[in-house]
């Protein structure tokens, strides 16, 4: 692939995983519960997520597939925002 191919799929896989969501910056959490994370990347089918934890006083990094993600935006109702 050349330069501008990679960079225009580049763009096409951020603009799809916006779409779901779950965009670079994006504060999302697991629909089962955990922590507050923030999106750092994403590609195709996951968006890679960091959080800190307060029980190991570290920063963890994880990939999860946009499915298993909700947007914290998402949780607080309309009239808090």
């Amino acid at each position: 692939m050349s330069f501008l191919s990679d960079l225009l799929f580049l763009r096409f896989m951020k603009r799809r995983a916006k779409r779901k969501g779950c965009g670079i910056g994006d504060l999302v959490m697991l629909k089962t519960g955990g922590p507050v994370m923030m999106v750092v990347d994403v590609d195709l089918e996951e968006a890679e997520c960091e959080w800190f934890s307060e029980v190991d006083q570290k920063t963890h990094r994880e990939c999860f597939m946009f499915e298993m993600l909700v947007s914290v935006n998402d949780l607080v109702p309309k009239s808090h925002q």
